[in-house]
Parts: C-alpha cells; sequence; structure tokens
C-alpha cells in the first residue's frame, strides 16, 4: 500500500471514539484507517467506462443481447431490439444473467451461483449530513472466538447524495454465514430487483446500525436489493471459451472495486490466455 502512496494507521478504541464520536464499538476494539480509502458510484463508474470506451473508439449500443450465435468464424450477437451484431471477437461480462440467456456455446455450463443481498438506506436530513461529514467509509468485522477467522462483515458508507436529491446513509452486508438465498433463473432475478429485499436481513441491519450508530437520526428508512454472482473458486472467472469468444464473471462480491483491471485483463485475454491456463 506504500507503492500506492497510503499507509494505514492502526487505532485504538479510545483514539476511534476521539475521532469519530459517532461511531461505538467495543472497548477492545481496533481500526485501521486509509487516508486514501473511498467509495464508487455505480452509475458514474458505468458512465465513466462509457466515455472511456467511446474515446477508444467504442460504439456503445442501448440495447439487451438475447443471443450469441457462432457461425463460420465469426460471432453473431441477437438482441432483443430485433438488432444483429457481427464480430470477429465477443468478450461475454454479463453477471448473474450468464447462464440463464443463450449466449455460451451449446454444452457448456459455468458453475456460478446468484446470492441475493438487501441493503438499508437511511434518509438523512442536512444537520445530520454535516455532523456526518467526516465519516469514512466503515467496514466493521465481527470474529470467531479464536480471532482466526471474521464470522462476518458489513460495510457503511458515509452520506451520499443520490440522483432524487436526497441524502443516504447506506449499509449492507458483506461475506458470511448470514446468506440470504440464490436465484435459479432469470425470472427471479427480475422479481427480486424489483422488490425491496428481505425483510428479515433487513432487521439484522438495522439492529447492526443501532449498535454502530446509536445516535444516528434519520427521517426514513428503505430497503432495497442486490445480487452478487459467486464462482466456486472464489475467483473471476476470465477465460478463452473458444477460439474468439471469451468471459469475464463472476465478482464474488468484489468486482466494482476491481473492475478497472478485471476489465484490462479481459481486454488482453487472447495474449494472455497461456499465462492464465
Amino acid at each position: 500500500m506504500e507503492r500506492a502512496g497510503t499507509t494505514p494507521c492502526l487505532l485504538k478504541s479510545k483514539q476511534i471514539e476521539e475521532d469519530f464520536p459517532y461511531l461505538s464499538f467495543p472497548v477492545d476494539s481496533s481500526a485501521i484507517l486509509d487516508n486514501m480509502g473511498g467509495h464508487i458510484s455505480p452509475r458514474k463508474l458505468v458512465s465513466a467506462h462509457q466515455m472511456a470506451a467511446s474515446l477508444a473508439g467504442c460504439q456503445i449500443i442501448h440495447d439487451v443481447v438475447s443471443k450469441v450465435v457462432s457461425f463460420d468464424g465469426y460471432i453473431t450477437i441477437e438482441t432483443e431490439q430485433k438488432r444483429s451484431i457481427s464480430a470477429k471477437k465477443v468478450l461475454i461480462a454479463t453477471g448473474g444473467f450468464t447462464p440463464f440467456r443463450h449466449l455460451l456455446p451449446y454444452g457448456f455450463k459455468l458453475d456460478l451461483k446468484m446470492k441475493t443481498s438487501t441493503i438499508l438506506k437511511f434518509e438523512l436530513n442536512d444537520k445530520e449530513v454535516e455532523r456526518l461529514s467526516s465519516m469514512p467509509v466503515v467496514i466493521p468485522y465481527v470474529f470467531s472466538a479464536s480471532h482466526q477467522t471474521a464470522k462476518h462483515r458489513s460495510y457503511i458508507l458515509p452520506p451520499i447524495k443520490y440522483p432524487n436529491g436526497k441524502w443516504y446513509l447506506k449499509l449492507g452486508l458483506g461475506n458470511g454465514p448470514v446468506q440470504e438465498f440464490t436465484l435459479d433463473n432469470e425470472d427471479d432475478i427480475t422479481r427480486w430487483y424489483q422488490g425491496t429485499g428481505s425483510a428479515f436481513i433487513a432487521h439484522q441491519l438495522y439492529d447492526a446500525m443501532l449498535n454502530i450508530m446509536p445516535g444516528l437520526k434519520y427521517e426514513n428508512l428503505e430497503s432495497d436489493s442486490c445480487m452478487t454472482t459467486h464462482t466456486k473458486s472464489g475467483k473471476c472467472c476470465i477465460d478463452m471459451v473458444t477460439r474468439n469468444l471469451g468471459i469475464a464473471v463472476g465478482g464474488n462480491g468484489h468486482a466494482a472495486k476491481m473492475s478497472d483491471e478485471l476489465g484490462h485483463i479481459a481486454a488482453r485475454l487472447r495474449s494472455l490466455q497461456h499465462f492464465i491456463n
């Protein structure tokens, strides 16, 4: 991390309380503070990636792919709006929807699990936003009795202004034993995204927030749904399926923060194929 220009520092419970009085942790807690840390806006990230692609000469087509067909050295992409696009090479990076559309060669299956995720958003007024203006991204870990492995972790983002003009504090659950359930088909994924997540998990998240930030004052509370795509190995699957068809799927809940480098590897897939294999 020093080579990246940042040197994390270790904080004990007393210093945590002094520097961040709105956070509450057990007296024996420790924290690692990274002053270069931050958070990612998914909307801005996608917009930035598309702008970079456009500047590099790519054409952005706003459509939904329904089928990918290989024939005679070329690949044809068919879309829901009846477009037909031919290409010499195709990279599939379609996340949890990959197994449920005709995107891969016949008989080829990826061992993926699509897991649900529920988040809570606490709407804040201007006074509370100002009080929490120094708040960093917080990733609390709860360890096992032996302190050897993390039982589970969550994440809390500082106040962020959303497109609707409102400020929210966002809380989500990371890895650990509290996994909701898997989504086995595209209809289930669509229904999940159209809903507000799991009421059971939302209640657990709410209790966790009250423990970590007992003095939080909020105007409104919303739950929302998300999904993560997991591989059997826990590592992203980036490889060539055929001579001219590649895949980059399975972020295991960490893809957004690494998306630039994952895309870089995928873009150079043919030249790296021997190394990756």
